[in-house]
């Protein structure tokens, strides 16, 4: 067994002054050390005003009024548009149940073209 043991020595501590901060903190540390960059500041990604409301607000505060503004121009739109469609809706059942047809179509000669059934109706009176 001593024979195993020939050339073998003890593990030894790589530091013999365990003490890091007062190590770091010493006056011959300090001095061989670069100085503090100061932290950078991040850009952050730039935002689209065009897309981004709160970013637009920033560059144009009137940008509020004026979509507002747009929104109700928008919104009379649509109520003249639902309003006049339930007109002509109303309008075409009252001409329905009194019997109008629609448009009649007019010859050459400016008078009314009989349809097909009215057509047919004619011939079968000829006959």
């Amino acid at each position: 067994l001593s024979s195993m043991k020939k050339g073998y020595g003890l593990p030894r501590p790589k530091m013999i002054q365990t003490d890091l901060s007062r190590l770091i903190n010493s006056d011959e540390i300090q001095k061989a050390l670069k100085p503090a960059k100061p932290k950078t500041r991040r850009v952050g990604v730039k935002k689209n005003p065009l897309k981004n409301l709160q970013v637009m607000l920033r560059l144009n505060p009137y940008a509020k009024t004026f979509r507002r503004i747009q929104l109700l121009k928008q919104l009379k739109k649509v109520e003249e548009a639902k309003t006049s469609k339930k007109a002509t809706k109303a309008e075409v059942k009252k001409d329905v149940q009194k019997g109008a047809k629609g448009d009649v179509k007019k010859g050459k000669d400016g008078k009314k073209k009989p349809t097909k059934a009215e057509g047919k109706k004619a011939e079968k009176k000829a006959k």
